[in-house]
């Protein structure tokens, strides 16, 4: 590895609610250690409305952010829609070491970085690194006024700092694409499933946890994810949908396990039975014959 390794932020998103965005990359622009590129990854509506959105996006950026900054970002539009499809892209086309994913409303602590880069720094190998995360709840309204009530919420369970698959496998305690991270050969290598419109970072998690790559945990939030109607785990159903069929895929494979470890006992069982009786027989055969 580099002595000092370098930072790319990714951001996918459908450039459908920028005042979200720019707070997000607003965000990253606080960042105590500095990233090396900020792509933000468009895809899911037409090549004509993500020109548009993004001219507007980068007019809107240079009023608010440095000159240098601005050179960091780049504004890609991928072909194929989709988060798994967009993080993907994001891993090919980075050129840095660690990548630091983010969802397009997040808002950023200003250590996040410094901390994921620290954890990746004194990994003796490729790792993936998760944190807690925080909520910004903009839900919750006084109807009678009409005025958006915040609530701050700390997500307790994703303070997790050891999980086995199959505790993994019980519930997303990863945080999803707001608490993702890790060096960038994880990504190129175990890549998203693009066939997943949701659990794609769960199902990303639980097949990198069985190919035996490290995961640091950090019981601290990093990141403010915001709930809003327009976010995409609004449409719970299916992502209800999507957990079951998941959760069918971790049982299936438990089985498989179950299956091997039976089957490979068994066969190891009649290997010993077998080189036992030879034993046993060449051992008369020479009693015998010492005997006559």
């Amino acid at each position: 590895m580099k002595s000092s390794p370098t930072v790319s932020a990714c951001i996918p998103t459908r450039l459908d609610r920028l005042n979200y965005l720019i707070d997000t990359i607003q965000s990253i622009s606080s960042q105590t250690h500095a990233v090396g590129e900020v792509l933000i990854i468009a895809s899911g509506r037409s090549a004509e409305q993500l020109y548009i959105n993004s001219t507007s996006l980068k007019a809107r950026l240079s009023s608010k952010l440095s000159v240098a900054f601005n050179e960091k970002i780049k504004i890609v539009i991928s072909e194929t829609p989709g988060l798994g499809a967009a993080r993907n892209l994001g891993a090919d086309l980075t050129h840095c070491d660690i990548i630091v994913y983010g969802d397009d409303d997040d808002i950023w602590n200003p250590e996040r970085v410094q901390a994921i880069f620290e954890q990746c720094a004194s990994s003796d190998k490729p790792c993936l690194v998760r944190h807690s995360y925080d909520i910004l709840d903009e839900s919750f309204s006084i109807s009678s006024y009409k005025k958006v009530l915040l609530r701050l919420i700390r997500k307790q369970h994703s303070t997790y700092s050891h999980l086995s698959y199959y505790q993994a496998g019980l519930s997303n305690y990863f945080g999803g694409g707001s608490a993702l991270s890790g060096h960038a050969v994880v990504f190129k290598t175990v890549r998203f499933d693009e066939s997943l419109q949701f659990c794609e970072d769960w199902d990303f998690w639980l097949r990198s946890m069985m190919c035996g790559i490290p995961v640091k945990s950090l019981p601290v939030a990093l990141v403010t994810y915001r709930v809003h109607v327009s976010r995409m785990t609004s449409s719970y159903t299916k992502s209800f949908q999507a957990e079951i069929i998941l959760r069918y895929n971790i049982l299936k494979n438990l089985i498989k396990l179950v299956l091997g470890l039976v089957l490979g006992g068994i066969q190891l069982s009649c290997k010993y039975t077998i080189k036992m009786l030879l034993v046993v027989l060449l051992l008369l055969r020479s009693s015998l014959c010492s005997f006559f």
